[in-house]
């Protein structure tokens, strides 16, 4: 399997000083204040987020992710399902680790002017950020505890998932930056939220973890099979567990689960070759960018990969008097037990 990237930058913005740009979060939700609104904020105190933005669901979230220990939490206060559209444009300027929406369901849906029809906010998020940058956007549907049986909440979520699917497949979304999750904790509002903290705070060699609690209904993997939906699964043995860690890309590859996408998408921040942008290739040019990628590499081993081969460095002529070098590499993530390669563009 070849992943080919092309590298992106965000032009850089004091909001995002001295943050882990691989742990954070942002949040979108509902304040009973007006501090800061269709803005995005960063805040560490839980008490000034409290005497900001009131007892309200996003200050609800905020204290959640804090106590799950997610470092940097940025938040973004909505009064009105609108907002959540006229925030884009905000959103867009940053990438944020995990983005995740509270308020609105997968499944909702707004009329669109301009497309003239009706359209999901995770369609109207995806086609908007979806091939900008790398965040990952989680969200949820119907909570589990209003469904009388197992079988009428996962058709249900069925239904709405290969929904979005046929839409999103049509036009060509990049489904590798949505997760839907299935909200069926019993002790959580919003379980997108709860599995982004978990995320958030995973190690790189480990499986995200967390007081999940009980989890309602005992959803086993021949239930979704090829469903995109990530469960929480109650375990005799262990702790409630989250399984079928999947987003909505189209291919079925490594990239599709999410565990391996955030090693991907941690190397793809990492990787900045913009110093070799618009210069000659030369022998020295290439062995310059074969040194940073392999330096780079060497240093991640036994953080987020076990092992790494560099196969190519390249120029690739585009069109007449311009082009691209392709970087390509395999890698053998901590949690994977496939190795695959991947093809960087500069």
């Amino acid at each position: 399997m070849i992943l080919v990237i092309t590298l992106t930058h965000n032009a850089s913005n004091s909001l995002y000083t001295n943050v882990n740009r691989h742990k954070n979060i942002l949040i979108i939700g509902k304040a009973a204040t007006d501090y800061k609104l269709n803005q995005i904020s960063y805040k560490s105190s839980e008490s000034a987020v409290k005497s900001l933005y009131g007892a309200s669901q996003l200050t609800d979230a905020f204290v959640l992710a804090k106590s799950m220990g997610v470092p940097d939490i940025f938040l973004a206060n909505i009064q009105t399902q609108t907002d959540y559209i006229e925030l884009i444009d905000v959103i867009k300027q940053y990438d944020f680790t995990y983005i995740v929406p509270l308020g609105i369901k997968f499944s909702d849906s707004f009329f669109n002017p301009v497309l003239n029809r009706l359209m999901t906010y995770a369609e109207f998020y995806l086609e908007n950020i979806g091939n900008i940058n790398n965040a990952l956007i989680l969200m949820t549907d119907n909570h589990a505890s209003l469904y009388e049986n197992i079988d009428a909440f996962l058709g249900d979520m069925s239904e709405k998932i290969d929904r979005f699917k046929h839409v999103a497949q049509k036009a060509l979304l990049n489904g590798r930056n949505l997760c839907m999750v299935a909200n069926n904790l019993q002790n959580y509002e919003y379980a997108n939220l709860v599995l982004a903290c978990a995320l958030c705070t995973a190690e790189y060699s480990k499986y995200p973890e967390a007081d999940f609690g009980p989890a309602i209904f005992d959803i086993d993997d021949f239930d979704v099979e090829n469903l995109e939906l990530v469960y929480f699964k109650n375990n005799v043995l262990t702790d409630t567990t989250v399984e079928n860690l999947k987003n909505f890309r189209t291919e079925s590859d490594q990239a599709k689960l999410i565990n391996i996408d955030r090693v991907i998408k941690f190397i793809e921040r990492e990787l900045d070759f913009s110093e070799f942008r618009g210069k000659i290739f030369t022998d020295y040019i290439k062995l310059k960018i074969y040194n940073k990628l392999n330096e780079f590499l060497k240093s991640i081993v036994g953080v987020a990969i076990l092992d790494y081969e560099i196969k190519s460095v390249e120029f690739v002529v585009t069109s007449p008097g311009a082009g691209s070098i392709l970087n390509t590499f395999s890698i053998l993530p901590i949690n994977s037990i496939e190795e695959f390669d991947i093809t960087i563009e500069v």
